[in-house]
């Protein structure tokens, strides 16, 4: 008996020192800047997956084109990581929005009300009340991307924000899309203009507001989710040690 559970003991201690380093490894902060949605490792099946989405032009960029392109459960699709993306997704307006966006990606991907679609530059999510773009670019030239946010009963709290950022955009065949990649740095900057929805769809004009530098150094991401995924493990391994113990 004694043995057994000196092997549960080492087993417990074991797991939750390599828990422990998972978690303080994932809650290292990023800085905000062109390798961001890369170096936030959550973020690149949501990012690639809005970067393909955006190429589809109208009319295919309302309805269900753009649903099956964007909206894909899991385990195939980018849901599960969520979570871990948008909270590491911090530091300035660019990447606040893009959290926001995502958000309302999922939210109109999975409830009634919502809508989705893109007009080939860009890809929105939006319901009743607001309405979120983003355009994702190749940087390597200088073009920035953006991210906005659109408040239908208040004007006054719209926001454009954009950013050089160093990806790869996979492309979209399908939409005639065509893949390019990023080696250009840039710095993020603020500004007010939105895109203007018509018709269900956002011009997504991604014109380039005027606007100051954002250098905020972003926060460490919310590890609630991890924590609770790792405390699954660790009990099911405990239990399949007592298990064994018995």
């Amino acid at each position: 008996m004694l043995p057994s559970f000196r092997l549960l003991a080492a087993a417990a201690t074991l797991l939750f020192a390599s828990s422990a380093n998972l978690v303080s490894a994932a809650s290292d902060p990023v800085e905000p800047g062109p390798k961001m949605l890369d170096q936030c490792t959550a973020c690149p099946d949501i990012y690639k997956t809005i970067a393909k989405c955006q190429q589809i032009p109208r009319p295919g960029g309302i309805g269900k084109a753009v649903q099956d392109c964007a909206c894909v459960p899991n385990p195939d699709g980018w849901y599960g990581n969520m979570d871990l993306c948008r909270n590491c997704l911090t530091g300035n307006d660019f990447f606040n929005n893009l959290a926001t966006m995502i958000t309302q990606l999922f939210t109109s991907c999975t409830n009634a009300g919502g809508n989705v679609f893109s007009d080939g530059q860009s890809l929105c999510a939006s319901n009743a009340m607001w309405q979120m773009c983003a355009s994702l670019k190749d940087g390597s030239s200088g073009e920035q991307s953006w991210a906005s946010f659109e408040k239908f009963a208040d004007p006054s709290q719209n926001k454009n924000a954009t950013q050089v950022l160093d990806i790869k955009v996979p492309r979209n065949d399908a939409a005639g899309g065509s893949a390019s990649s990023s080696s250009s740095a840039g710095t993020g900057t603020s500004g007010t203009a939105v895109p203007t929805a018509t018709g269900g769809g956002s011009s997504g004009s991604g014109a380039t507001p005027t606007g100051s530098q954002n250098t905020t150094t972003t926060k460490a991401p919310s590890m609630a989710g991890r924590g609770s995924q790792v405390g699954g493990v660790v009990a099911l391994v405990v239990a399949a040690a007592v298990g064994l113990a018995v």
